[in-house]
């Protein structure tokens, strides 16, 4: 019930205020990438008893360097073409943003249960709304507002449910 409530609020946020005929290759790419992120979480979980938390951040990384390199022929003469202030910003997001958060991660998943530490992305989108709407006076329209409220009514209902191991040593 909580996942089918989550489906539901995340449903209204990509409508939004624009009706479900909004919904177009870009949100089916979000799907996509949420899809790629359980799986990635899975197998994380499933190697991170191999590998320590750095390591792990490495094929992280570099596996994603190496699906970037399409964009290799021209990179050169972009970065000469962009500014030192831009090349500087590109430096610094993806070594702070990127490498530590998925540090932090693998250390995280690596020590608790994987659908637990999960429910802990789901502030992500909240808080870039309350973001965008203090720091650049952006304002989510009313149904955005309520299918965030159900998918963060969902996961937390979901989160207060006890573990299976809890059932578990209750009923023993």
């Amino acid at each position: 019930l909580c996942v089918l409530l989550g489906f539901t609020g995340a449903l209204i946020v990509v409508a939004g205020d624009q009706g479900l005929e909004s919904i177009n290759l870009h949100g089916l790419l979000i799907l996509l990438a949420a899809l790629s992120w359980s799986l990635y979480f899975a197998l994380q979980k499933r190697h991170s008893g191999r590998y320590d938390s750095l390591t792990m951040v490495c094929y992280t990384i570099w596996s994603g360097t190496l699906l970037l390199l399409v964009y290799l022929p021209g990179l050169w003469t972009r970065v000469h073409a962009a500014s030192a202030q831009v090349n500087i910003a590109l430096l610094l997001l993806g070594i702070f943003p990127s490498a530590l958060a998925y540090l932090a991660w693998a250390y995280v998943l690596a020590h608790s249960n994987v659908s637990r530490a999960s429910m802990a992305l789901y502030l992500v989108p909240p808080t870039a709304m309350l973001m965008a709407s203090v720091l650049l006076a952006e304002l989510p329209s009313p149904w955005v507002v309520v299918g965030a409220g159900i998918v963060l009514s969902s996961v937390l209902a979901l989160g207060l449910q006890p573990s299976r191991r809890a059932r578990a040593s209750s009923k023993a």
